[in-house]
């Protein structure tokens, strides 16, 4: 079963989309209040979306799957950026191929935008957040321009995955006597994110951090996630290795 986008369906519904000519219609009252509960139910899906990114993500570095797990990785980011700009009342949406976005907020309008998906969430991502904590950068570069350049990489400019030998991204991880476990551990403890802007971390430190970040705004808004609540089982699978379920993050995933 096909979920759609909540926002952009109650979009078409009130007759905001498709768009056309010389027609602009504003929000009232009533429509943005309607509009910040599509919203927030897209946010969950946003957010169950980048949860099992990195559950995939850390199965794939488990399984010497480098090149799929940065890819993964990458995803997991761009799906968490927009459920905290979902979650913040900003909807992003398409007319066709044109994309728009729109505040749910009384008087406010479709606003034309260019660009792809990907670069637009990032972009307003940034824009939206400047101050948050996981905008720092990696190698002089934005953490998710840098991620989306190794997600590239891997996609499209190596002609062959690295697997199964060790990209430099993943060498301290791998390498290391530390398991993924400990190495995940030592993130989630990990409080000034040293780890995630470290080259030799970042790839797999910054989505994990990322996911931890955005699960705190969740609680913090008291946005459920109806997603996790009922996928409990499949996402203690993802989240394990040999030695069982990754309980120390399994508790921040109660939602």
């Amino acid at each position: 079963m096909i979920i759609h986008h909540e926002s952009s369906e109650f979009l078409k519904k009130r007759q905001f989309l498709p768009i056309k000519t010389c027609q602009k219609f504003v929000l009232s009252e009533d429509d943005a209040l309607d509009l910040r509960k599509a919203l927030d139910k897209d946010s969950e899906a946003y957010l169950y979306n980048g949860i099992l990114s990195v559950g995939a993500g850390i199965k794939s570095l488990l399984n010497k799957n480098y090149g799929w797990a940065t890819v993964q990785f990458y995803y997991s980011v761009f799906y968490l950026a927009r459920a905290h700009l979902a979650s913040d009342n900003i909807g992003i949406v398409y007319d066709g191929s044109k994309p728009y976005i729109i505040l749910s907020q009384s008087g406010e309008q479709l606003i034309k935008k260019n660009g792809t998906t990907h670069k637009l969430v990032l972009k307003q991502f940034k824009e939206h957040f400047s101050n948050h904590l996981m905008l720092n950068t990696i190698n002089g570069q934005c953490p998710l321009m840098w991620l989306m350049d190794q997600r590239e990489l891997m996609n499209y400019r190596s002609a062959v995955m690295p697997d199964p030998t060790i990209p430099l991204q993943y060498q301290e991880i791998i390498v290391s006597r530390k398991t993924i476990r400990q190495w995940l551990h030592l993130y989630l403890l990990d409080d000034i994110e040293i780890y995630s802007f470290d080259l030799e971390h970042a790839c797999l430190a910054y989505p994990f951090k990322f996911l931890i970040h955005t699960i705190k705004m969740f609680k913090n808004k008291n946005i459920p996630c109806r997603y996790v609540t009922q996928n409990q089982s499949f996402i203690k699978k993802l989240f394990s290795d040999k030695s069982g379920c990754f309980d120390f993050i399994l508790e921040y995933l109660k939602l």
